[in-house]
């Protein structure tokens, strides 16, 4: 029993400090947190107009850096307390069981501070931001927001605009429609196609379009259980649940790609392969601010001080290619290894693609469920394209078309 005891204490040691010995090897690659105007590693690129650290602490990602730092230090803390008390309290220097326990207050003092700390983390920083976003909805709420409703279930997104005339068409009580499930199928938001108002409604499944710089205000529902509705650009996450309409607004600050015209780019074959092959495109310094999407208009965007494209672009940022012998419609490659220094990145394609431009670059964000809605879970995926201005008027009047010629 007293080598078990020793051999289980030894083992928790060795837990405690190989613990403290991985935060800490986190901690340091982080150090620049201390800056609170870096990107922290890991994280999407802040495509919002309320995430971006301008004015102290009242901003999402400043409150995500100061958590990240408390928890931190809590997990050092708990494990020196760990490896404390394993030594401090060891059968050899304690063979009698102690009944009266620690006497000292410390342990006490210590949970004081960390509540103090999360008081001012929600009472100082999280609820003043919360009102400041009250208040720049309700303000922004005037200018003609675009507003679509967010119906989820499992496992899909439907997605409903009311369209050029802004009016959202009926819906019809499902109980009307019992036991009629093709309507649903082929309908999934359940819109009354003979309510005037519903003729030039869109709606889309797990694709989800907005506008750059035009506020959204997001009606999210649900039809059947909790589903956390998650946009992590957008620094946006919040639940849809069944028989609640509840409203989320945000503002995108940035497209999620862009039109460009590059010709003058090199391409250089890496590696040959029995079928596709690795081409190393080198583009010139004047085209790197294009890969990392436009600035507000007027200004110049200027690349990040990252290296590579990691959390900047997304994990799959795309590039099309036309031109040559890729024709017009083109081919969509997906970007890897992608190097600053000297304007380089690396694509995989079937074809040559000397000859060809580039004309448009694709950064794929996602919606996602942050809830564990059921087995299928996985499925509970949806695209998000922010168009540049004036591309979501084209795409709203291009699927008003389809519907009309459906009809």
């Amino acid at each position: 029993m007293e080598k078990s005891t020793s051999k289980r204490s030894f083992l928790l040691v060795i837990f405690g400090l190989t613990a403290i010995v991985l935060i800490v090897s986190i901690i340091l690659p982080m150090r620049d947190l201390l800056d609170l105007g870096k990107k922290m590693p890991g994280m999407p690129m802040n495509a919002t107009a309320h995430g971006v650290l301008k004015s102290g602490v009242h901003e999402t990602d400043n409150l995500i850096y100061l958590t990240h730092i408390l928890m931190f230090v809590l997990g050092i803390g708990w494990g020196i307390f760990l490896i404390y008390t394993l030594l401090r309290f060891r059968q050899s220097k304690n063979p009698i069981a102690s009944y009266a326990g620690v006497r000292s207050h410390l342990s006490s003092y210590l949970e004081i501070g960390v509540a103090v700390i999360e008081g001012v983390l929600l009472i100082g920083i999280s609820l003043p931001f919360w009102s400041q976003q009250l208040v720049d909805a309700n303000v922004k709420s005037d200018e003609d927001p675009l507003v679509v409703r967010v119906l989820a279930e499992q496992f899909a997104w439907n997605f409903h605009y009311p369209g050029p005339d802004g009016k959202f068409g009926r819906i019809v009580n499902p109980k009307t429609v019992k036991g009629n499930k093709g309507f649903y199928r082929d309908n999934p938001v359940g819109l009354d196609l003979s309510d005037p108002n519903a003729r030039d409604d869109i709606t889309t499944i797990n694709q989800l379009h907005l506008s750059v710089n035009k506020p959204v205000i997001a009606q999210l529902m649900s039809k059947d259980v909790i589903h956390a509705f998650s946009l992590p650009v957008m620094r946006v996450k919040q639940d849809a649940i069944p028989g609640i309409q509840i409203p989320v607004y945000f503002e995108p600050s940035k497209s999620s790609y862009d039109r460009v015209n590059i010709t003058d780019f090199t391409v250089t074959p890496k590696e040959d392969q029995k079928e596709d092959q690795i081409f190393v495109i080198t583009v010139g310094p004047e085209h790197i601010k294009d890969f990392y999407g436009r600035g507000e208009i007027g200004q110049e965007a200027s690349p990040p001080p990252e290296k590579d494209f990691y959390g900047i672009l997304g994990r799959a940022a795309k590039v099309l290619f036309t031109g040559s012998e890729l024709g017009q419609r083109g081919q969509e490659l997906i970007v890897k290894n992608i190097n600053l220094e000297n304007g380089t990145f690396e694509v995989s394609s079937p074809k040559d693609l000397i000859g060809s431009k580039i004309v448009k670059i694709s950064r794929p964000w996602e919606v996602a469920c942050a809830q564990l809605c059921g087995i299928g879970h996985y499925l509970m995926r949806a695209d998000m394209v922010v168009h540049p201005e004036g591309e979501f008027e084209k795409w709203m009047a291009k699927k008003v078309a389809e519907s009309e010629e459906d009809e």
